[in-house]
């Protein structure tokens, strides 16, 4: 990353006043330690951009397969202030058993980010692209979504709920609304490794459209964090007939591994 040259300076300076005026020491000290952080701060700006790549068994989301249970490469950039407001862009390659016709998905959200109480309220909205896809198919749709996350005392857990609403929802379904709420418990066992979980529910206006009644899924698993990477393998379910779902919604254990830049 850049750094102007007054750290370089003001570092030189202060080593000259630690040699020949011992008094001032911890002065010198204060001062070289004060040009540090300005340096950083005028380095990094009021923006961030991160982000992240992963390799996963499957792309799960909301209890189903959504690469047909075939491994899925993930990927995603963001840009944020630190205002709160923060652009994302996440693909996904997919396969719904639909002739080949989608085989990628594009995320673009925007979302605002600021402290509510003893934790953080998101709220944003997020546009799902699948090119390639046949329009008859009315793939493409978009959300708008709030979540709020909080960390308990001693960061015994973490605990979030979340609820997206869509007007038009995937395959032109009507309305739909999703609520789930989350889990991250940080285990004594090594450091950086949680239980995690999630329950949600998935209601849809047209369930003959979208192809399955409104559902309940949830998941259980480990996560392993060891910077820069993160290790997710859980059990997911729902309460879907296998037959219903094409076998896309049954029991089954996915992981996950992720990048983070």
């Amino acid at each position: 990353m850049y750094r102007k040259n007054s750290f370089l300076t003001a570092a030189a300076f202060s080593a000259l006043l630690l040699c020949t005026h011992p008094l001032y020491a911890e002065e010198a000290a204060a001062a070289e330690d004060a040009a540090q952080e300005s340096d950083d701060a005028e380095s990094t700006g009021p923006w961030t951009l991160s982000g992240s790549a992963t390799l996963a068994s499957e792309y799960m989301t909301r209890g189903f397969s959504d690469s047909d249970s075939k491994p899925a490469l993930q990927g995603s950039v963001a840009l944020e202030h630190e205002s709160g407001w923060a652009a994302e862009i996440w693909a996904s390659n997919v396969d719904y058993n639909d002739s080949w016709e989608a085989k990628v998905e594009v995320d673009f959200y925007l979302t605002y980010t600021f402290g509510l109480g003893p934790g953080d309220m998101t709220l944003g909205g997020g546009y799902y692209w699948y090119p390639g896809a046949r329009r008859a198919f009315d793939y493409d749709h978009y959300e708008f979504f709030a979540s709020y996350e909080s960390t308990l005392p001693d960061d015994v857990a973490t605990l979030g709920a979340e609820i997206y609403y869509s007007p038009d929802f995937f395959a032109d379904s009507g309305t739909g609304v999703y609520v789930t709420a989350t889990a991250d418990v940080p285990l004594p066992v090594a450091d950086g490794l949680s239980l995690v979980g999630h329950v949600g529910h998935q209601w849809v206006e047209e369930n003959d459209r979208f192809g399955v009644p409104d559902y309940l899924d949830y998941s259980l698993g480990f996560a392993y964090s060891f910077e820069p990477f993160t290790v997710d393998v859980r059990f997911y379910d729902t309460n879907v007939s296998e037959k219903r779902c094409d076998n896309l919604c049954d029991a089954r254990v996915a992981g996950s591994i992720t990048w983070e830049w």
